[in-house]
């Protein structure tokens, strides 16, 4: 019997999920073309689960597909580009030996010792590529990790420097490379020497930009519910509540995971198998008396930044009308912390849910 998943990674097998096969086509599509990007949203966005659902979307097209995590990596391994580049190899080696790729985990094994800086990491990929009959993606998440680090931008220099390369047939690199985590690249406060500020804005200005929205629709909210009503004997108007939970959630994942969890396990527990609008209501009052670690971060993030704080109690409490412009640094930060949102040109709490815990 399956559940409705509010931590970690989603797997069909195991969770009830909304279909979100136009958004994974939507990424896929970017891929196929080549690009590379950045996926950057908030903690509980989903970003985790779409990975997934696009690697195995990937590797059925027939793509070798390089899929790790910088969550592994800690502090000391961004010490040193020596250090570096061994265990983001040894990393990529672990997973080709899992996946049973033994060609190229041996591969790696065998050139361990030859790899000692950007330059020789480089050199390797170009021959590794050059090795495989498919074409190798890869995908980094939690790139968060590396903020605050130069070594890091001299990695996203190597990977736009093969990328130019490629485009001018002088080089072999990854057909495509998606970087995934709450901040955007460019958006990362990088410590840097004054002598160094040029090199800021310069390692990533090759990613394309990432327009699908991980938000659930309507539609995708009530695939979900369908599963599961079907599942459980459950009756409801599929499409009355699937638009209920959107009305308060504004499609961010987790709230709709965690509304339905609270009305399967708590609400439902106590009456007869059938949702009704009111479920809904009266779900939104006990999540809003929880101790949520994604609440936590969103008052923690609003508390920390006076600016944002200001904002908020602009729109909330003052009723002010807000244009929403994207290079006013408040608004971005807002919008990168999942906080606010564009409504038609007006800056808006992201949902029902957060406007009414601020």
């Amino acid at each position: 019997m399956k559940e409705f998943n509010t931590t970690g990674v989603c797997i069909p097998e195991k969770h009830y999920m909304a279909d979100v096969s136009k958004k994974i086509a939507a990424i896929e599509k970017m891929v196929e073309e080549g690009k590379y990007f950045t996926i950057n949203k908030p903690r509980q966005f989903g970003k985790t689960t779409i990975i997934h659902l696009l690697k195995k979307r990937l590797e059925e097209k027939d793509y070798r597909v390089i899929s790790i995590t910088f969550e592994d990596f800690d502090q000391q391994i961004f010490s040193e580009s020596k250090i570096f580049v061994k265990e983001f190899l040894l990393t990529i080696r672990d997973r080709f030996e899992f996946n049973g790729d033994l060609k190229f985990s041996e591969l790696i094994e065998k050139n361990l010792n030859q790899v000692n800086n950007m330059k020789d990491l480089s050199r390797f990929i170009t021959s590794m590529i050059g090795k495989s009959s498919r074409e190798i993606i890869l995908i980094i998440d939690e790139v968060d990790k590396s903020s605050n680090n130069q070594l890091f931008l001299d990695f996203l220099g190597m990977l736009r420097s093969k990328y130019l390369l490629q485009q001018q047939r002088q080089d072999l690199s990854f057909k495509s490379v998606v970087l995934a985590g709450v901040h955007n690249v460019k958006n990362l406060k990088l410590k840097l020497r004054a002598d160094e500020e040029h090199k800021y804005n310069s390692p990533w200005n090759i990613a394309s930009e990432f327009k699908v929205k991980l938000e659930l629709e309507t539609a995708e909210i009530k695939s979900m519910l369908k599963d599961y009503a079907g599942e459980r004997e459950v009756a409801m108007n599929l499409e009355e509540i699937a638009g209920k939970l959107h009305f308060y959630s504004s499609g961010l994942p987790f709230l709709v995971s965690k509304l339905a969890e609270i009305i399967e396990s708590e609400i439902l527990a106590a009456k007869a198998q059938k949702w009704e609008k009111r479920d809904i209501d009266e779900a939104v009052k006990l999540i809003l008396q929880r101790d949520l670690s994604n609440f936590d971060t969103l008052i923690k993030n609003i508390e920390n930044n006076s600016d944002l704080e200001k904002m908020c109690r602009d729109l909330l409490v003052e009723g002010r009308k807000i244009t929403f412009n994207y290079y006013n640094p408040t608004i971005e930060k807002g919008e990168l912390y999942g906080i606010f949102k564009n409504d038609d040109g007006s800056l808006k709490i992201h949902n029902r849910i957060y406007e009414q815990l601020i």
